[in-house]
């Protein structure tokens, strides 16, 4: 595996408890597509965690700071053995272009705390 880049995140169950319970819908809907959660029953400790997996992503793909990151099109999703990443729209033709191949995340709760690990790989070793 050839990595391109690598990318770390924590945040607070209760910060993200406290975003959801004031903006509620408005939240998820700016950071999570329909298919992750659909709405804020997903619970804090969830949320938070997904949050945690799309900031490390972001990271892991090195893309230049100065463009406005499309969250919605960072999408986590559970699978039997995880998480698995799919990015989609504008954000996966920029990720190609950059010759970024799969991108790999795991996240876990701990307390109060939510952190993820995710790894992007460089699309020549797949």
């Amino acid at each position: 595996m050839s990595v391109h880049g690598v990318g770390i995140d924590i945040s607070s169950v209760r910060r993200v408890a406290a975003l959801i319970d004031r903006y509620g819908e408005r939240f998820v809907s700016r950071w999570f597509d329909e298919s992750e959660f659909g709405d804020t029953r997903a619970g804090a400790c969830r949320v938070a965690s997904r949050f945690s997996a799309k900031e490390a992503v972001w990271k892991a793909l090195r893309i230049d700071e100065r463009t406005p990151i499309p969250w919605s099109q960072i999408i986590i999703t559970p699978v039997e053995e995880g998480l698995t990443v799919r990015l989609d729209g504008e954000l996966a033709g920029t990720a190609a272009a950059l010759g970024i191949g799969p991108v790999t995340v795991s996240a876990a709760v701990c307390g109060d705390v939510a952190f993820a690990v995710a790894i992007a790989e460089k699309a020549d070793c797949q």
